[in-house]
């Protein structure tokens, strides 16, 4: 067993041939190490104010002011992600702005990149997704998770370009790596 560390979950490495009762029960054996595992997971942090949260890699505190105007704004700093709602709860509200920052920064970032390679994003969609960073399909479809958001943007740019060299080799061989 180990903790894969790009996803954030617990794999249980196992031989091709092990049956799945062999498996469970060695799991069972290993029930210490995976909640020490476990325990040093991140726990999620609420979107309210004064939480911090890393916007785009870097570290920010949601600043949430009152305001009297029925749309909530947004305001990204070097600091904070000031919020100005009249909410008592802007949570779906942040979240939902987050989804947009990234969409924003990566729908241009993919099409320039399927250019390069004479391909074409015809989708992008946001996800909620746990042990996925992405995915691409046949039919030019790229699939980003919304915690991306939260990533450096070389770490965002990567999974990006990674995603596009599957437009044209979806293998994981050399010319695949050659792309990407």
């Amino acid at each position: 067993m180990r903790v894969d560390p790009a996803r954030g979950d617990i794999c249980l490495v196992v031989p091709m041939r092990t049956s799945e009762k062999r498996a469970w029960t060695f799991a069972a054996s290993q029930t210490d190490w995976i909640e020490a595992q476990l325990a040093k997971l991140h726990k999620p942090v609420p979107f309210v104010d004064g939480a911090v949260i890393p916007v785009l890699g870097i570290d920010r505190a949601i600043r949430v002011v009152p305001s009297t105007s029925r749309t909530t704004e947004f305001e990204l700093t070097n600091q904070e992600l000031i919020v100005k709602t009249r909410r008592a709860d802007p949570s779906t509200n942040i979240r939902n702005y987050l989804y947009q920052l990234l969409e924003d920064i990566v729908l241009p970032m993919a099409k320039q990149k399927a250019t390069l390679i004479d391909r074409t994003v015809t989708e992008l969609q946001l996800r909620d997704t746990r042990t996925r960073w992405g995915s691409c399909g046949h039919d030019g479809k790229l699939m980003l998770s919304w915690r991306l958001v939260f990533s450096p943007m070389n770490v965002i740019d990567y999974v990006v370009a990674h995603e596009v060299a599957h437009l044209k080799y979806m293998s994981h061989g050399p010319r695949f790596w050659s792309v990407c």
